[in-house]
């Protein structure tokens, strides 16, 4: 295998990689992606993507996107329904939780602030299914971006979880002790058994129900991916 190197200039960091590294890096704007003398794309997988020509979005992940992602062309189409919370809690309903708008966001006017209601489990659900039908093999990556909320407790993890909507076969991203400062949960789901719609849910969980602990989302999508 022929490697090649790559930089990813940062503001504040400088990641230099191999193309045969496993290496990941994650992004929050497109200033973050340059590679030489290309800009390129903070896309809504936070990863970095780069002019081509030869995809049909114009755009080609680089090295250090994830293991489904490097070096694949971009399909950006978001398949979540209001991710970004910036106008209303449209297609989001709440389980054991309260949710309500917030104009604390990482993009736009506004984000969700989802706070549990005195149960250890509490979660923010899709209405509709994210993913209306998706056949069995079918990859899909799922990310939000959760934050604490200033003067409020604070639960113990949060995640994000995707399942089929039939089967009920599911996984559960990385889970977050959250803080101040934005951070991503993010899982790739492949579809199990047959077709089906796909769910979507953030979840936070906690060790002190009656406190009512509360995070903030915002920018939750779910794309397809090779």
């Amino acid at each position: 295998m022929t490697c090649y190197r790559r930089t990813v200039r940062v503001a504040w960091l400088a990641v230099v990689a191999l193309g045969c590294s496993s290496h990941e890096f994650v992004c929050q704007s497109d200033e973050q992606c340059v590679d030489g003398s290309a800009q390129g794309t903070c896309e809504l997988t936070s990863f970095c993507s780069f002019p081509d020509a030869s995809c049909a979005s114009g755009a080609r992940y680089g090295e250090l996107a994830s293991a489904g992602l490097a070096n694949q062309c971009v399909d950006d189409t978001n398949l979540v329904v209001n991710g970004t919370c910036d106008v209303d809690l449209t297609n989001w309903q709440a389980f054991q939780s309260t949710i309500t708008l917030s104009t604390i966001a990482r993009h736009g006017a506004h984000s969700c602030m989802v706070c549990g209601a005195g149960q250890p489990d509490f979660t923010m659900d899709d209405i509709m299914p994210t993913v209306a039908s998706a056949d069995p093999g079918d990859s899909l990556l799922g990310q939000a971006w959760v934050r604490s909320v200033p003067d409020a407790a604070v639960p113990a993890q949060v995640y994000l979880e995707m399942r089929d909507a039939t089967t009920m076969a599911g996984e559960a991203s990385n889970f977050v002790a959250v803080t101040g400062a934005w951070q991503p949960v993010m899982l790739t789901h492949v579809v199990t058994a047959t077709t089906q719609p796909v769910e979507a849910f953030i979840a936070g969980k906690t060790d002190a129900p009656s406190t009512n602990p509360c995070f903030l989302v915002d920018d939750i999508s779910v794309v397809r991916v090779p």
